[in-house]
């Protein structure tokens, strides 16, 4: 195994801790050195995108060399429209079967069925476009064969299982957006961390900003009877932004920002003067819904606590995934660890 710098460890154990107070220096060591030992990292180390949901996606869509090992398989695959495009996708599910345990200990936290189901019905999709067409159910069903017989023997494995391609994951006509919303749950912690602690342009508070609309879509869908709301919904409401956002360091920034903006413009900027005149105790609807807000993001603020979150999030459910993603963007550029790991 490859040495690495003692000063270079603990100067990444030391930011992580001083600087988040997220990790005890146990669990750091325990991360750190899975990363190296585990031999499992190397092509969603080796991803340059910033987010764990892309990492993945792009890991995925890599090219390696051990993809030669699936020419025989997928070479033989029955489709017979777009078989060029079909083999590559082949090969690369083959590849994530191949290691599909390790997939699954990465995102334990997480339900990986939906990441690689989403990764293959994009993919199909945009070669036979109609997900209703022969082409695209003779591919699809190609890929639950190759699920089959690739490894027969773990078939009964509770991991494998959750690789199957299950038609039932993406079925939905609104399929993009509960890619996106489950994509933000496990990008989520990441996000809320470096929106605390790395944020200076409020990259990250813009990112989970922009969320808001996504998740109007799926509060509408999610009342009673609830016949279009995913799942997972449950899992994804904590994370809501109308709840973290007032966490925030931008908040206060951005807020301002937002009211300058608004004092600018020559049509509201009389109205809302006109607003700000009334007094509490006015008959205006509109200064008690914003008293009730008001009221809700104090709520929200003492009653979500963003750090503790993470933190239960690391120590808890995600340690693996969320503290590799750290430890990935912290040291990168000192430690080279990908020319002793196979492929993943």
């Amino acid at each position: 195994m490859a040495s690495v710098s003692g000063s270079t460890v603990f100067s990444v154990i030391y930011i992580l801790i001083y600087s988040n107070d997220l990790l005890d220096v146990t669990t750091s060591f325990n991360v750190l050195f899975y990363i190296i030992r585990s031999n499992k990292m190397r092509l969603y180390g080796k991803s340059t995108k910033d987010l764990p949901s892309e990492k993945f996606y792009d890991a995925m869509d890599m090219d390696s060399p051990d993809l030669q090992k699936y020419d025989r398989t997928c070479n033989d695959i029955k489709v017979k429209n777009h078989r060029e495009q079909m083999i590559p996708i082949c090969k690369k599910y083959l590849r994530f079967l191949d290691t599909s345990k390790e997939w699954i200990e990465l995102f334990s936290a997480y339900d990986v069925s939906l990441l690689i189901n989403y990764w293959i019905y994009e993919k199909l999709i945009r070669i036979y476009g109609d997900k209703e067409s022969n082409d695209f159910i003779m591919g699809f069903s190609d890929l639950q064969m190759m699920w089959g017989y690739f490894d027969y023997g773990r078939k009964r494995e509770t991991y494998y299982k959750k690789c199957w391609p299950d038609p039932s994951k993406f079925i939905h006509d609104d399929w993009e957006k509960r890619k996106e919303l489950y994509n933000y749950y496990v990008d989520s912690n990441y996000l809320f961390m470096m929106a605390n602690v790395n944020d200076d342009k409020c990259k990250y508070y813009k990112i989970i900003e922009g969320k808001k609309s996504l998740y109007e879509h799926f509060e509408s869908e999610c009342l009673p009877p609830k016949k279009n709301c995913p799942n997972f919904y449950d899992q994804c409401k904590p994370h809501n932004p109308k709840y973290v956002l007032p966490n925030l360091h931008c908040y206060a920034e951005m807020q301002k920002a937002a009211s300058e903006t608004l004092l600018q413009s020559p049509d509201t900027g009389n109205d809302l003067a006109q607003k700000q005149q009334l007094e509490p105790g006015d008959d205006n609807p509109q200064f008690e819904r914003a008293a009730a807000s008001t009221q809700d993001a104090q709520s929200i603020s003492q009653s979500y606590d963003i750090r503790t979150k993470v933190a239960n999030s690391v120590l808890g459910t995600a340690p693996v995934l969320f503290t590799a993603t750290m430890l990935y963007r912290v040291y990168t550029h000192s430690i080279n660890i990908y020319h002793y790991s196979i492929n993943l």
